[in-house]
């Protein structure tokens, strides 16, 4: 079984993505209370929230980076399962399309001809 098909793989992005939105929550947070810090506070108090505000902000970034790569890393796993099993099944693909087409095709001649059918005579 590879790393894609496992359980701990999608614990692993759940608990990055919960981390995430910690940290955003926690920067919009910081943001505002910058803004409201910059009205009339001491140049110190601003510097400390300033700093707070840049390590929430290197944290997110940090957290950003292998959250892309896995994602980019699953992306791949997918397309490249979905063209492997295209190629394996080619004909069952085909016969799955033709039947949705003649379902789709079947669903709009029955409600052309209902609506025909429904039109008063002048």
């Amino acid at each position: 079984m590879d790393e894609f098909s496992s359980g701990t793989s999608s614990d692993s992005v759940g608990r990055a993505m919960r981390n995430l939105l910690a940290d955003m929550k926690v920067l919009a947070s910081d943001t505002r209370e910058l803004l409201r810090q910059t009205t009339g506070q001491s140049g110190e108090q601003f510097a400390r929230l300033r700093e707070r505000t840049r390590d929430t902000l290197s944290a997110v970034e940090q957290r950003l980076g292998p959250m892309q790569q896995k994602l980019a890393e699953q992306g791949r796993y997918a397309a490249r399962v979905s063209a492997e099993h295209l190629r394996a099944h080619r004909w069952s693909t085909v016969a799955a399309v033709a039947a949705v087409a003649f379902a789709i095709a079947a669903l709009v001649a029955w409600q052309n001809e209902t609506s025909t059918d429904e039109e008063p005579e002048q």
